[in-house]
């Protein structure tokens, strides 16, 4: 006969190994896990900038000026491809239930149209700049070439 069948199962001992052994690689593989999702939600957010900064050359190509608010920039770029969702950073979103329409994470930094269309000096611009530090205290910046970069900035000021 089986020595298995004879005892009757696993004892409580092996039980409590088995499931000892996995709660230990558990813990070790969550804080992997852990990092992986930080890195896709910066890379999400990444794109949603590139997304704001695309958007922003097509406005301006087209004509359009700098607005005041944050609500009228969403309006004016909402044709352009920037959606809703694109202004607020993926972090930001897993924390709030509901976002209220017309909240930005992104500030627009001040370029003027005309020196982002200068296609010289665009890459040194800052188009827009996240507001928080959501990325383990790096911003989300988007240049005037349209590129989004995550940058350690020490002071934004508001």
């Amino acid at each position: 006969m089986n020595r298995w069948r004879a005892r009757g199962g696993f004892t409580l001992i092996e039980l409590l190994m088995v499931m000892s052994i996995i709660a230990v690689l558990a813990t070790f593989s969550y804080p992997v896990a852990l990092e992986g999702s930080r890195q896709y939600q910066l890379i999400r957010c990444l794109s949603n900038g590139r997304r704001l900064g695309q958007a922003t050359l097509l406005y301006y190509q087209d004509g359009g000026t700098r607005q005041r608010s944050d609500s009228a920039w969403i309006n004016a770029l909402e044709q352009y491809g920037a959606q809703e969702k694109t202004w607020l950073c993926p972090t930001h979103l897993s924390k709030i239930d509901k976002p209220t329409r017309g909240t930005s994470d992104f500030m627009y930094a001040g370029a003027r149209a005309e020196a982002v269309k200068n296609a010289e000096r665009a890459g040194e611009l800052y188009l827009w700049v996240e507001k928080y530090p959501y990325h383990n205290g790096m911003h989300v910046c988007v240049m005037g070439d349209g590129r989004a970069t995550a940058e350690n900035l020490l002071k934004i000021d508001y």
